[in-house]
C-alpha cells in the first residue's frame, strides 16, 4: 500500500479527525508520524485537575528525555475548575514555546505573582484577560507592555 500522500492533503485530513485517529495514522510510517503527532498535540484541552497532572508530569518527563511535545503545542484551554500555581504556569509557558493562546479561569492571574517566563512566548496572540487593575500592574510593569 503506497502511503505517499502529498504533505499538504495530509495536513488537511489531519484537521478532520479525532485523537484516535490521529495516534493511528501516527503509526503508519515516518512521514504521517510527523504530521499526525504535530495535529494530535496541536490544541490541548484540560478538563480537570487530574488531566493538568498528567499532563505536566507528561511535559517534564519528555522535558528530560528531550522528547518535547510541548513544542508542538499552539492552543492551550485549562477549564476554569482547573487551578495551577505560579510555578506550574511558568514550567508550562517553558515547556511550550510555541503557545499562541493559553485559556484558563482569569481569577487565577491573582496567584500568578510572578510569570516570569510570559515574556519569552514569541508567538503568544491571546491570554485569559486581567480583570483586576492590582493584578495587571505588575505584569505590565514587568514585562513592558
Amino acid at each position: 500500500m503506497n502511503h505517499n500522500f502529498p504533505f499538504e492533503i495530509l495536513k488537511m485530513i489531519a484537521q478532520h479527525l479525532g485523537t484516535l485517529d490521529h495516534i493511528e495514522c501516527a503509526l503508519v510510517n515516518k512521514t504521517w508520524t510527523i504530521i499526525f503527532t504535530y495535529a494530535l498535540y496541536k490544541t490541548v484541552l484540560i478538563r480537570t485537575q487530574r488531566q493538568f497532572k498528567l499532563f505536566y508530569r507528561t511535559l517534564l518527563q519528555t522535558t528530560l528525555q528531550s522528547h518535547e511535545p510541548g513544542g508542538l503545542i499552539k492552543y492551550l484551554k485549562i477549564e476554569y475548575k482547573v487551578g495551577f500555581t505560579d510555578q506550574d504556569f511558568n514550567f508550562i509557558i517553558e515547556c511550550c514555546p510555541a503557545l499562541r493562546t493559553i485559556s484558563f479561569n482569569p481569577k487565577l492571574w491573582r496567584y500568578l505573582h510572578s510569570p516570569s517566563k510570559l515574556n519569552t512566548l514569541k508567538y503568544i496572540e491571546k491570554l485569559p484577560m486581567l480583570n483586576e487593575k492590582r493584578h495587571a500592574g505588575p505584569l505590565i510593569k514587568e514585562h513592558g507592555h
